[in-house]
């Protein structure tokens, strides 16, 4: 967050005789790291700044431009103040409930979603939300029914389609899906839009098992998004190339040796689709691990502290890394993996750590790292099948793409396995379903934590969950998944079926 330059965007668009009163308190709770006695301190200093309700808007205004910078809880603060003034602010609970489900902190988010509903009724964005926030935390069946009113309401919803695809078990004579069909053959559906549709026909009919159509429109939905995404080879082999010139640079040096903490990160990384929400759920079920979900604490730190997008330039500066640099980054890294909690551990399982393993292992040596493999045609069929917010994951919309990042995220994981020897724990994927116990023995050896019997129970776990897996891992183990790519076995590229 760069302050100066949120303070620069409010003078654009509110007066700045109203910013220059407000200044201090708006500094003080973009800064502060205690929430309750900000929000305390705030309301005391503007109460006697805030006249009238036209000036009420102008720091409803503040909270909104806060939150697009991400600045989560501050707009909280100032969206309960407007609450405080005006108990009717229709758009003050449901930005707080925004604000609190961009703080993964669904639970809380439902609460004022719901409080909105009972003072103004539903709407179509609302039931969006509401759905989208039972579903991470686990509630299906209240997130189906939310997601049908929505869609009942507006059926030219159509990434919502896609959505309820995931959650939803399509069984013969589906009323959704003769929706689908009749989206499909509008005429006035775009490209864009369709992509939804077909991903979501894509789903319907592996659950009915014809795998044939099912991949069908599979791949017209993925020749869409293939467009909107880019992918190159060429770049990802040049950027891990220079994680591995650098961590060659570094993993030596005495002067970056650090004192240990007492708490335990711990990072859950391999592929997507590979396993790593189920390990994570498994993990965090025990009572002294708290759950960060797919935290982007690591990434973040890089790139605040090596920002170069050059991968020569990036490699430069990790290579120059001096100590009290270091000290920065793991300061920053804590401060975000633990100002939620109190306990020691934490798991964070976002799955592309397998980049940065050896820098994780140098830089925060406290970690315990878990890198789940999968079946490789299993995991690149699931990652095919899927589609991903954003596009970061450029090659998971092309067979040849795909096949092309698998090896080079083999070649990686190579290379940490033959330079960073016993930092990091190997668990199969196949292995954890087929013997629970004895994997997950293994995994709890490698924490130091002892059994509790909620391990077993992890499906009940109340952490929410972002991933593409949150209808699958809220289940108990199902073997299912081994060997799922076989159903698809007759329609795939001879380039994909030579993985190994």
């Amino acid at each position: 967050m760069n302050i100066a330059q949120v303070f620069r965007e409010l003078k654009k668009v509110l007066p700045k005789e109203f910013i220059s009163r407000l200044e201090n308190p708006i500094y003080q709770i973009l800064i502060s790291e205690n929430k309750l006695k900000c929000y305390f301190d705030f309301k005391q200093e503007v109460k006697k700044n805030i006249n009238g309700l036209q000036e009420l808007k102008y720091l409803f205004t503040i909270g909104l431009l806060l939150a697009k910078h991400k600045c989560f809880y501050p707009s909280v603060i100032i969206f309960f103040f407007c609450l405080v003034k005006d108990r009717n602010n229709f758009d003050a609970y449901y930005n707080i409930g925004i604000c609190f489900k961009n703080l993964n902190k669904s639970r809380l988010a439902i609460i004022y979603f719901n409080k909105q509903e009972k003072i103004f009724g539903k709407n179509n964005n609302l039931n969006y939300q509401l759905a989208k926030c039972h579903q991470v935390n686990g509630n299906i069946k209240l997130s189906e029914i939310y997601f049908c009113e929505l869609l009942k309401n507006d059926k030219f919803f159509y990434e919502a389609h896609r959505e309820y695809s995931i959650i939803h078990k399509y069984l013969k004579e589906d009323k959704h899906l003769k929706t689908l069909h009749e989206l499909e053959n509008q005429q006035t559906i775009n490209e864009k839009d369709k992509k939804f549709i077909y991903f979501a026909l894509s789903k319907a009919y592996e659950d009915l098992k014809d795998y044939e159509k099912s991949f069908d429109y599979l791949c017209l939905g993925n020749l869409i998004r293939k467009q909107e995404v880019f992918y190159s080879s060429s770049i990802i082999k040049n950027q891990f190339l220079s994680i591995k010139n650098a961590y060659h640079s570094i993993s030596a040096r005495s002067d970056l040796e650090i004192k240990k903490i007492i708490k335990t990160p711990i990072n859950i990384i391999g592929l997507p689709r590979s396993g790593t929400t189920l390990i994570e759920q498994i993990i965090s079920s025990h009572s002294k691990v708290y759950s960060m979900a797919e935290s982007l604490a690591f990434p973040n730190c890089i790139k605040e502290y090596f920002p170069s997008s050059d991968p020569k330039l990036f490699e430069s500066e990790l290579k120059n890394i001096d100590l009290k640099t270091l000290k920065k980054f793991r300061k920053t890294y804590f401060d975000t993996q633990f100002k939620q909690t109190n306990k020691d551990y934490i798991t964070d399982k976002l799955p592309f750590n397998f980049i940065f393993l050896g820098l994780i292992n140098k830089f925060i040596p406290e970690s315990k790292i878990i890198h789940i493999r999968r079946n490789a045609k299993d995991t690149c069929l699931s990652i095919l099948k899927n589609y991903f917010i954003g596009k970061n994951i450029g090659f998971a919309y092309n067979e040849n793409d795909l096949v092309d990042y698998y090896y080079q995220y083999e070649d990686l994981m190579n290379f940490w396995k033959v330079n960073c020897p016993g930092c990091f724990l190997e668990i199969n994927y196949e292995d954890l379903i087929n013997n629970f116990e004895s994997t997950t023995a293994r995994i709890l050896s490698f924490l130091n934590l002892n059994y509790e019997d909620t391990l077993k129970d992890f499906y009940k776990n109340k952490s929410s969950v972002f991933s593409l897996s949150v209808a699958q891992v809220r289940n108990p183990i199902y073997k299912s998944s081994v060997n799922n790519w076989k159903n698809f076995e007759p329609y795939l590229s001879s380039n994909f079926k030579q993985l190994p």
